[in-house]
């Protein structure tokens, strides 16, 4: 026998009708047996629903960890108003194509894995796998930066890259075991490694090589001399502050019409978030201790490319069919492309996370998911999409927050996109468990029709 449980342990008691009429009545119905069978526990009456009645596109998703919640949650369907714990879709549920986001460097912390690793057996593997090749390949494992919240931080591009890489990928491996699989893969800056290897065009063993040798090369930088800021601004107000400036910054990330960022030298870039901050604009410097997505890369090129034909084992992307869309071109990766060159092409290059999700658009993805421990694209991504003008409606969902302390978070971004994909495959909440298989529930309300009367009644046909 199995049952039905969300990623935090919770009840998922579904609710699905043909119109948000029906499933109010489905509510009602559902509350009147909850009250007339007390002693009916939620899981039965979850495993009597996912058993008998397929998901319909008007859905509400009732979290229930115990029979008061269940009872509540009802009782605030039935009355039409919304409820902490239910959670359902405004628009009919419709077929997705679903994007996995792979954020850039700079929202890294020491500890940030340690969540998912202890409560996800298909995280903790695949991180298991990372941490192992990048110990055989650089005699260093990524682990205790992921796992020891108490580790001083070290923003260093041998430690933050290969944590952040392991961590997405681990990620990846979390979404797909709760049935979440993704049609492209869109990576920006750094995570564009991840979203390849996650995609399939790259081999685990070669992305971890090239996140491994890039870094190594980048930390040759002096690490007091450069840093990175986020800005809320467009491109023509950043490039004018630049242009008055004495000292050396470039533009190097654009994530959306109102959102850059710049690279510098540390003075200048701290120069620019200053003004900008008294003047009411949002800045902020982001931990990157070396010229990420500037000319200065250029004096690196030669180092990458050579060190990545020296120990890659293959020179060209493998075909694939998951797209993966970099914010390098804002093009997808063709196995054409060459790989060497493309790495440089990603550090030196300005991000144009833009021009992938415009790709992503052009692809009809309209479900994205971002892959981090706490969401630092998703208004980028919100206000691509709304300039773009898409015509389908898109979800977006993160994984978690960085306050978390329970996997609250991550289930209510699960039940979101479950309710508004009409192919979720609700079976990947199932969990074995020991007791023995159970009868059909006496008296358990029928599913209810949207019932539409097909001919006049013969009393009235006069």
């Amino acid at each position: 026998m199995s049952s039905h449980r969300l990623p935090n342990g919770a009840i998922p008691v579904l609710l699905s009708a043909d119109t948000p009429e029906v499933l109010r009545r489905e509510a009602s119905a559902l509350l009147a047996y909850v009250l007339d069978h007390p002693q009916i526990a939620p899981d039965r009456i979850a495993g009597m629903i996912f058993r008998t009645r397929i998901a319909r596109r008007y859905r509400a998703l009732i979290v229930a960890e115990d029979r008061d919640r269940l009872e509540a949650a009802l009782r605030a369907m039935v009355a039409g108003t919304d409820h902490v714990h239910v959670v359902r879709n405004a628009e009919p549920a419709s077929s997705r194509r679903r994007g996995f986001v792979f954020p850039g460097q700079g929202g890294q912390r020491p500890g940030m894995g340690k969540l998912f690793y202890d409560r996800f057996p298909d995280f903790r593997t695949e991180v298991d796998r990372c941490a192992e090749l990048f110990n055989a390949q650089f005699g260093r494992s990524p682990l205790n930066y992921l796992l020891d919240e108490h580790l001083p931080a070290d923003d260093s591009a041998s430690t933050v890259q290969p944590a952040l890489f392991t961590q997405m990928v681990g990620l990846a491996a979390l979404w797909r075991a709760v049935g979440v699989t993704p049609h492209a893969t869109i990576g920006h800056s750094q995570g564009e490694i991840a979203a390849a290897y996650v995609s399939g065009v790259m081999s685990l063993a070669d992305a971890v090589t090239v996140v491994g040798t890039r870094a190594k090369i980048a930390d040759e930088f002096p690490a007091d001399d450069y840093t990175m800021a986020v800005i809320a601004a467009d491109r023509d107000t950043c490039e004018e502050l630049l242009a008055r400036q004495s000292g050396w910054a470039e533009l190097s990330v654009i994530n959306s019409p109102s959102m850059v960022g710049v690279s510098g030298h540390h003075e200048t870039v701290h120069q620019i978030v200053e003004h900008l901050t008294q003047s009411g604009v949002f800045a902020r410097t982001i931990a990157v201790r070396y010229p990420a997505h500037t000319s200065m890369i250029a004096s690196i090129g030669a180092d990458i490319r050579r060190a990545l034909v020296e120990r890659l084992g293959v020179s060209e992307f493998e075909p694939s069919e998951i797209d993966c869309i970099g914010a390098t071109l804002g093009t997808p990766i063709t196995s054409d492309t060459p790989l060497e060159q493309y790495w440089f092409w990603n550090l030196r290059n300005i991000v144009r996370f833009d021009r992938a999700m415009a790709t992503a658009v052009r692809s009809q993805v309209d479900t994205f998911v971002e892959l981090g421990e706490h969401p630092t694209l998703q208004l980028a991504i919100r206000e691509n999409l709304s300039a773009l003008g898409s015509e389908r409606a898109a979800c977006v969902v993160g994984t978690s927050t960085r306050a978390a302390t329970d996997l609250a978070d991550f289930t209510a971004n699960l039940a979101n996109l479950a309710v508004h994909d009409l192919d979720y495959n609700w079976d990947a909440l199932r969990a074995e468990t020991s007791e023995p298989v159970s009868l059909p529930l006496r008296d358990f309300p029928n599913v209810q029709n949207n019932d539409v009367p097909l001919w006049l009644s013969y009393r009235g046909a006069g």
